[in-house]
């Protein structure tokens, strides 16, 4: 019973979560700071906004390693449970960027991302996918 506890906790986007930047805005990986939206809120899932730190970039990206940003969660290891019955889960936890307008930074969205996104205010990120589950 513990050890399905510890597993349980991994998954989740909190604090200290190192993340893959799915987008192609020159960051490869960042590290979740804060996440926003309460008072004691800890848990992230998909479609809420958490602050970033810039932990990788590639050579001459517009966003340079240690800058702090917003980023909205698209995918999760932490099952998404539909009101049919279906979980859905990721085998990473994927972030886009934002700007200080809350638009994505970057122009492609790489992967599928989920359809709960359309009853957020994100639906530039829903244009911007391929492929939407």
């Amino acid at each position: 019973r513990v050890e399905r506890i510890f597993l349980f906790k991994v998954k989740m986007v909190q604090v200290s979560t190192n993340l893959t930047v799915i987008d192609n805005s020159g960051v490869k990986s960042v590290q979740c700071i804060r996440v926003l939206g309460g008072h004691k809120k800890q848990i992230a899932s998909v479609g809420e906004l958490i602050v970033v730190a810039v932990k990788k970039t590639i050579p001459k990206s517009k966003v340079k390693k240690g800058q702090v940003r917003k980023a909205v969660v698209l995918r999760s290891r932490l099952p998404l449970l539909r009101k049919d019955g279906t979980q859905l889960f990721f085998d990473n936890n994927g972030v886009i960027l934002l700007n200080e307008q809350n638009m994505p930074i970057g122009t492609r969205i790489l992967g599928p991302v989920v359809q709960e996104l359309r009853k957020t205010t994100f639906m530039k990120v829903i244009s911007l996918a391929k492929k939407v589950l």
